[in-house]
């Protein structure tokens, strides 16, 4: 005989029971995380409409904040993330433009009257004869014209002096001085006048009148000593040649120069100064190769160019 059990409807009922009430926690935990997880969205991403305007008495600057966000959102975020934004300065408004006011006390602009000159007491022509009619002829002279001034003759401008023209010196030479060589060099010829000496050139046994200086062609030739140019010229013997008066009676002739002479006649030229080059030699000299032939002269007589030249130190 089976004996049915009384609590098998019982148990079956409790077992359900516990079912469904598990059932029913495990969804309102997803439902709770749900709506967790819909508020971590909110709270990240907040509607603008759940936002409070706030901005300070001043209106300098602006600042969007929530209920229960705007701390947590500075806890976990940098500054620089924040949502403060300063407000842009608006710009200030065109004000209307006003059209000053004149200053009563300010001068008018209009024209300014010209003054009218003061003319002089017109006299009646019966006056001025009778008047006239009593006055001398000096008298006239020395009357004053009415009713204008006398013109004054200004004064003529006093022309500047004219400086006087400076005239170039030198200073003369003398018994005592030296002459500086023209060029420096071998002596191609010597001066010879009391004994004969060979001309290559010429072929033949002969007198010299001056002292033959080897140089190369082009080099600058400088005045023996301080003087006036009085002679520039050519010929066959000495070639294109310059002569200075030196003073008390001494005199130098240059010869053998090149074209393009430096100086003038009448120029005054100081000792050391170039008057020229050394040039190609004269038909007279060609053997003696390229030159310079030096002349003296004291009061008209040759002398020895190498008894007055300086030493070379």
């Amino acid at each position: 005989m089976k004996v049915k059990n009384k609590f098998k409807g019982t148990g079956d009922r409790k077992r359900k029971g516990f079912y469904a009430a598990l059932s029913a926690g495990a969804g309102a935990v997803l439902v709770l995380a749900l709506v967790l997880s819909f508020s971590n969205l909110t709270t990240r991403n907040p509607d603008p409409e759940q936002l409070t305007h706030y901005s300070d008495d001043d209106d300098e600057e602006t600042v969007l904040a929530g209920h229960d966000y705007t701390q947590p959102y500075l806890a976990q975020t940098d500054m620089d993330q924040a949502l403060f934004r300063p407000r842009a300065t608006p710009s200030p408004e065109p004000s209307p433009t006003t059209t000053p006011t004149p200053s009563p006390e300010a001068p008018s602009t209009g024209p300014i009257p010209q003054a009218t000159p003061e003319t002089a007491p017109t006299t009646p022509p019966g006056g001025q004869a009778e008047n006239d009619s009593n006055v001398t002829p000096n008298e006239q002279q020395n009357q004053t014209p009415t009713g204008e001034a006398a013109a004054t003759p200004a004064p003529a401008p006093t022309p500047a002096p004219t400086p006087a023209p400076r005239v170039a010196t030198f200073e003369p030479f003398t018994e005592n001085d030296r002459l500086i060589w023209p060029v420096y060099g071998d002596i191609a010829m010597i001066f010879s006048q009391d004994r004969l000496i060979y001309n290559p050139t010429l072929d033949q046994w002969r007198t010299n009148d001056d002292l033959r200086i080897s140089a190369q062609e082009g080099t600058p030739v400088r005045a023996s000593a301080a003087g006036k140019i009085t002679e520039i010229g050519n010929d066959r013997e000495y070639g294109n040649f310059v002569r200075i008066d030196n003073g008390n009676g001494w005199e130098t002739i240059y010869g053998q120069l090149m074209d393009g002479i430096l100086v003038v006649e009448g120029d005054i030229v100081q000792t050391g100064q170039v008057i020229g080059g050394v040039g190609r030699p004269s038909v007279f000299s060609v053997l003696n190769g390229h030159h310079v032939s030096l002349r003296v002269l004291h009061e008209n007589i040759l002398m020895d160019p190498k008894l007055i030249l300086a030493e070379i130190q």
